[in-house]
């Protein structure tokens, strides 16, 4: 898995390759911020995100519903969650271990 830091990384090294422009680390942390919140608020207003080739962020909603714990029943309230699934490019790429669009 890799942390905040290392993806910050990767995402300069991929702007720097498709814009040829040098990037500071500050900017690669603002790029993944800004991505990240504009998922987040999107999401948080009720908003589905589809990027294409990469995937969709939904939201979804769960019922309320019955749990039974101990043999004593108890209500779950509704709540809303996120769900995604992945597009066909990117399902593409981690079934051939291999990532095709942009060559480093």
């Amino acid at each position: 898995m890799i942390n905040n830091k290392q993806f910050v990384r990767r995402v300069l090294e991929m702007a720097e390759h498709l814009s040829g422009v040098k990037y500071r680390v500050k900017d690669g942390e603002l790029m993944v911020d800004a991505v990240k919140f504009a998922i987040e608020k999107a999401l948080a207003e009720g908003e589905d995100i589809s990027l294409h080739g990469f995937g969709a962020f939904k939201v979804h909603e769960y019922p309320e519903r019955q749990a039974t714990i101990n043999g004593q029943t108890y209500n779950v309230p509704p709540r809303k969650g996120v769900k995604f699934s992945p597009g066909k490019r990117l399902r593409d790429e981690v079934a051939h271990g291999r990532f095709q669009t942009i060559d480093l």
